[in-house]
């Protein structure tokens, strides 16, 4: 990674922002909050690293990257007002943000599964997490992606090999990491601006859900400790996942994971390829 080619891909109003690089930490979102911190208010800033021992995925899961096949970033956005944030619509727009971003490099087909994995060829090529909190100027956001770009699918672990891929393994296309941070930057801008002009997920709705690939697949979704099993329908202007259980009740989830899936009306014990 060199922060001298990020920066060159950048847009305009982007390329003088703050960005950081590092060879080794636990997180990028840790170090990113130690930033936004120390920030004055509506602050745009990234942070990257070749290897880091401590990355998170949903439900504090561990986030697993080879050095230098991954690119691992945060970014961190303060906001004076906390109207411009609507925490639970972010994770939505930044997984739209990176399918937008890694689509310009390859020719097959990015989707999203609800709400921000981003996926090719129906497995994982990028995990995103959100983190909202407040500090002595207004409220910041704090945005992590994962993205496999060279990994070997054979160097994750054995229970993920079969439902992450990267860039490289899933199109055999190379995708420069200091571009690919650029664009995913560059989205993240335009999220950001939209946002403080009162645009939100409803405003980019049939973009997203024309790239999800969740409804009409069978889905357990965690929400909290409760877990769903059944037919997701749709997706809302809100962002909010209905799915229809086994009984034939309807559910809203607003906000939670989806498990696994199958493109079938059940579960199979075994055999099947799992998302």
């Amino acid at each position: 990674m060199s922060l001298d080619e990020v920066r060159a891909n950048l847009q305009s109003e982007t390329r003088d922002m703050r960005l950081e690089h590092y060879e080794h930490v636990l997180s990028t979102n840790d170090i990113a909050y130690q930033y936004i911190l120390q920030s004055e208010p509506d602050t745009f800033l990234a942070v990257l690293a070749e290897e880091q021992a401590g990355g998170r995925g949903r439900r504090g899961r561990k986030w697993y990257s080879p050095p230098g096949t991954g690119l691992l970033m945060s970014t961190a956005v303060s906001f004076v007002s906390h109207v411009a944030v609507r925490f639970e619509q972010w994770p939505l727009l930044a997984a739209l943000a990176t399918r937008e971003a890694i689509a310009d490099f390859v020719d097959v087909p990015v989707q999203i599964k609800w709400p921000n994995d981003v996926m090719i060829g129906g497995k994982k090529v990028c995990g995103i997490l959100t983190e909202l909190g407040s500090y002595q100027h207004g409220r910041y956001l704090i945005i992590g992606f994962g993205v496999n770009v060279s990994t070997d699918p054979a160097d994750l672990p054995e229970d993920l090999q079969d439902r992450a891929t990267s860039i490289l393994s899933a199109t055999g296309q190379f995708c420069d990491r200091n571009e690919l941070a650029a664009a995913i930057i560059n989205q993240m801008q335009r999220v950001r601006i939209d946002c403080y002009d009162g645009k939100y997920f409803a405003d980019r709705y049939d973009e997203w859900v024309m790239h999800c690939n969740t409804p009409g697949q069978y889905v357990r979704v965690q929400q909290g400790k409760d877990l769903f099993e059944g037919v997701a329908e749709r997706i809302d202007e809100r962002g909010t996942l209905h799915i229809i259980t086994g009984d034939g009740k309807r559910h809203q989830i607003v906000s939670g994971e989806i498990v696994e899936s199958y493109p079938g009306p059940n579960f199979p014990t075994e055999g099947a390829k799992r998302t």
